[in-house]
């Protein structure tokens, strides 16, 4: 597969994953405010559904596009790969979870696959 495609594609995963991101954290304030506004949490939750269904469109676009462009072995062995992806836990590439609560243990940049927080003194 072309490295264009593939950029293409990483692209707008990681664009639409930072608007989720952003999303979730209006999201937490909304729900932390005083007096939580219904009706805004649940657009904000549509938000994060257009989303992800957005990420999984793509993923879509982006098998499909493969397949026109791999050989009949390239493609065997693509589809051995990328199978699971759309049926993984979350149906996110690298099996990650649709929801927020981290495991037992887990802290939120873990959670989140991000670095953690430079501690500050």
């Amino acid at each position: 597969m072309t490295s264009t495609v593939r950029a293409s594609f990483e692209k707008k995963m990681i664009e639409t994953q930072a608007k989720i991101r952003l999303v979730r954290v209006d999201l937490r304030e909304l729900a932390g405010a005083e007096k939580p506004d219904r009706a805004a949490i649940e657009k904000k939750l549509g938000e994060i559904s257009d989303l992800q269904l957005k990420e999984k469109l793509a993923l879509v676009d982006h098998l499909f596009q493969a397949k026109g462009i791999l050989t009949p072995e390239q493609q065997k062995k693509f589809r051995e790969h990328m199978a699971g992806r759309l049926l993984n836990e979350g149906g996110m590439p690298g099996g990650r979870r649709g929801g927020m609560m981290p495991h037992r243990g887990m802290k939120h940049h873990e959670m989140m696959n991000e670095p953690p927080e430079p501690e500050t003194k």
